[in-house]
């Protein structure tokens, strides 16, 4: 259950990191509900742009990576 919620949350990151970079605009980081929490990185700049989003739960932390 926490793992799920976990990597929800790291989806979320990803999510918001994409959305600030197609509209050019910074948004406050998200507030999970369910008490899970978000850290994101953006390194580099397009077309060579990384993404990483760790999404924690409790004792657990799932990552996502997304490169384009």
């Amino acid at each position: 259950g926490h793992s799920m919620i976990a990597v929800y949350a790291a989806d979320s990151g990803v999510e918001w990191q994409l959305y600030q970079i197609r509209q050019g605009v910074s948004v406050p980081t998200p507030t999970m509900s369910n008490g899970a929490t978000i850290s994101t990185t953006v390194t580099g700049s397009l077309p060579n742009l990384t993404i990483k989003s760790i999404g924690s739960f409790g004792t657990v932390k799932r990552q996502f990576e997304v490169n384009f």
